[in-house]
């Protein structure tokens, strides 16, 4: 532990007014307790942020979010800068254990101090976790980013010396913010706005629409110990633009800082030191009083007293991990050193960085984080996790339990608590204890060639300094409900885990269950129904044995497969017609009926096949020539052997039997003449008969004509 700074308050008259503050936020704070729906942490569907200006060093670099999400279903996120010229806006899907970047011109900056329209909203369908990282090429630094229903209306801000920025931005038009410069900072700093200077001790008015950002910038000054106070909840950011984190001058390297601030009524007073990763040179600390009369003490030995907005710096070695308690609510934050050497002070690079620590009540117990990206690549990503000697055991980093890990103990700490650097891969990480009550807290670094970055990997943000209302327990609802200055404390067990007596009074969620896949479902029907080839079927299963639980993740792998299959039952064939045969016409002469005739075996119906359609048969007239007699009576050319064709061929042809039977069959009598059909004139024969008949009444009938008449004349 090295060097110690202390500042006081000056002014009875701002300890009564923010006694006065502090009644009118008691008086938000219980109107909350009976309206807010639920715990307030990092993650959330509602974003509305800005991002500070930086050092510029050749090409700029675009502003970058990462998005990831712990909801097993995908998140749908929208991006937009509602008032920024030109408007931006972008859409992306986001699924769990996945991360996505989006990129926003670096025009989106804030710059100097002015009001200016730069505000950045980011919505979701489902629960995310977002990331802030506004990064040059020797100048990179992140945050986690806070949605609007866990931010507040009183801040505190925190910087180092010179090139020191801060940037609130309106959720709400109409709102009204005042800032009070610090009184106690030994670093004069100055603000000019809107006509006026503002100093150390002085305040000045700030009017902000919703989207709408206030960027201030003194480039020699320092705005650790600064008050926000607004009429309406806003979002603050703070920082540095570019600055070197010195403790020699011999050390010159520079970074951009920059943290999302939580508001005052989410702070607390247990804490405690940590070092940057693959570093030997210490980091900085700045404890910063929300209260007057604020007892400090490290490693269980009061430390310092400070008055309200009055900060202490403490240069802690590396590896020298202490608690840090106070007797009322202050921020604690950390400023990673400039290093001398690439290679020396810091062997995997390095250069400043900044994060503001969260409560030992406001660990989670559960952190999906992402790491970020160089502009010229990644960065070695750390990971630091403060956690009971009796729960780090139960620790699951991607699922897996860290091994070859070596934990040391936190100096002074009433709780056994020990701290681990774990080294992790670039991307989306998800580490959680099984037991939901066992919290601890996860630390996010990087480390590159003049580069770094550090950020809380997740926290929760409860209102734990306000007025408090003891409230019946929902296991995880991140709200005091025993109101002991404790959050989701107790497993529900029967057992008074906290040694409060009582028991199961502020109950942590159940612990986790991840999916499981229950057994496949039987086989589908075949897409094919008989033998014409290879086929393909599926069959499906659902992630409930168990089904995921309590932030349980989801059953990894498909709910369906699909196999192929074959079928032994023949294909039902329909019968296809077989070519038309020959006409076949009825008659040899004369008109008739044509026919013709087709089989169905072409092929012939099989296994159930349908018969060809329509008939077998077809018909249609037919005209077979004349049919012509021989003039010397013997059979007819036209006809068959067993016919007579009659002399005109009027008719086709006749039986040969009915020819010379003294029946007249041809219309011309041809059938019955001797001339044509040679019949006999004989009375034995019944032809001959006929034609002898004929004569004989053709000469009666002759000779009767004649007498009559002679008579006549």
């Amino acid at each position: 532990m090295g060097e110690r700074r202390s500042h006081s308050v000056t002014s009875q008259k701002r300890r009564n007014n923010h006694k006065m503050a502090l009644l009118t936020m008691a008086v938000s704070a219980l109107l909350v307790c009976f309206t807010q729906g639920g715990g307030r942490d990092n993650m959330g569907t509602d974003f509305i942020l800005g991002f500070m200006d930086n050092k510029i060093s050749g090409s700029a670099n675009n502003i970058e979010l990462f998005v990831t999400t712990t909801s097993n279903t995908p998140a749908n996120v929208t991006v937009t800068t509602p008032l920024f010229n030109p408007s931006f806006s972008s859409k992306i899907t986001v699924s769990r254990g996945n991360i996505e970047k989006i990129e926003i011109t670096y025009n989106i900056r804030g710059s100097g101090t002015a009001v200016q329209d730069r505000g950045v909203q980011i919505v979701s369908t489902e629960e995310i976790t977002v990331y802030g990282v506004n990064k040059e090429m020797y100048s990179t630094d992140g945050f986690v980013a806070f949605p609007v229903d866990a931010i507040g209306k009183e801040y505190v801000l925190a910087t180092w010396t010179s090139e020191a920025v801060f940037m609130i931005v309106g959720t709400e038009d109409a709102t009204t913010v005042q800032i009070t410069l610090s009184a106690s900072n030994p670093t004069a700093t100055s603000v000019t706005y809107n006509g006026g200077t503002f100093t150390n001790g002085q305040s000045f008015t700030v009017n902000l629409n919703k989207y709408q950002t206030f960027h201030a910038y003194d480039v020699t000054g320092d705005f650790t110990g600064t008050k926000i106070a607004a009429d309406k909840v806003v979002t603050v950011m703070t920082g540095n633009k570019k600055v070197a984190v010195k403790d020699t001058m011999t050390r010159t390297s520079s970074d951009h800082l920059v943290e999302q601030v939580p508001p005052i009524e989410s702070l607390g007073k247990d804490f405690f030191t940590i070092s940057t990763p693959d570093r030997n040179i210490g980091d900085y600390y700045r404890i910063i009083a929300t209260e007057d009369s604020t007892q400090v003490s490290l490693a269980g030995s009061v430390y310092t007293t400070l008055n309200q907005y009055q900060f202490v710096e403490l240069n802690v070695a590396t590896g020298d991990y202490k608690s840090v308690t106070a007797d009322k609510p202050v921020m604690v934050t950390m400023f990673g050193k400039t290093v001398s050497t690439q290679t020396g002070d810091a062997p995997n690079g390095g250069d400043p960085q900044f994060s503001i620590l969260p409560a030992v009540p406001q660990f989670p117990s559960d952190y999906t984080f992402s790491t970020i990206q160089t502009p010229t690549g990644d960065f070695q990503n750390y990971l630091v996790v403060v956690i009971k000697d009796s729960a780090k055991n139960d620790l699951k980093l991607d699922e897996q339990t860290p091994s070859g890990v070596t934990w040391s103990a936190v100096t002074g700490s009433s709780q056994n608590l020990m701290v681990a650097t774990f080294q992790v891969t670039p991307g989306s990480h998800s580490i959680y204890n099984t037991n939901p009550a066992a919290t601890f807290l996860g630390m996010a670094f990087g480390n590159a060639q003049t580069n770094s970055y550090s950020y809380a990997a997740g926290t929760r943000l409860a209102a734990i300094n306000g007025p408090c209302s003891t409230s019946a327990t929902v296991a995880g609802d991140i709200v005091d409900n025993d109101c002991d200055g404790w959050i989701d404390e107790e497993e529900n067990n029967g057992i008074d885990d906290d040694g409060d007596g009582a028991i199961d009074e502020d109950l942590a969620n159940p612990p986790r269950i991840n999916g499981n896949w229950a057994d496949w479902a039987q086989w589908g029907s075949c897409s094919l129904t008989c033998n014409s080839g290879t086929g393909s079927r599926s069959r499906s299963r659902t992630c409930t044995n168990p089904a995921p639980a309590n932030n349980g993740i989801d059953c990894v792998g498909s709910g369906t497969e699909t196999g192929s299959c074959t079928v032994t039952t023949p294909c039902p064939i329909d019968g296809e017609w077989g070519s038309w045969s020959a006409w076949n016409c009825s008659r040899t002469c004369g008109n008739g009926v044509k026919t013709r005739s087709r089989d169905c075996d072409n092929p012939a119906p099989q296994h159930g096949g349908a018969d060809c359609p329509g008939n077998n048969t077809d018909s249609d007239s037919c005209w077979a020539g004349t049919c012509y007699p021989s003039a010397l009576g013997n059979l007819d050319k036209n006809c068959t052997a067993s016919s007579f064709g009659c002399k005109t061929g009027s008719v086709d042809c006749v039986d040969i039997d009915k020819k010379c039977d003294g029946a007249v069959d041809c219309t011309d009598g041809s059938d019955e003449d001797p001339k044509v059909a040679g019949c006999t004139p004989t009375c034995n024969g019944a032809g001959g008969m006929a034609g002898t008949q004929s004569v004989l009444l053709f000469v009666l009938f002759i000779t009767f004509a004649s007498n009559k008449w002679r008579s006549f004349l």
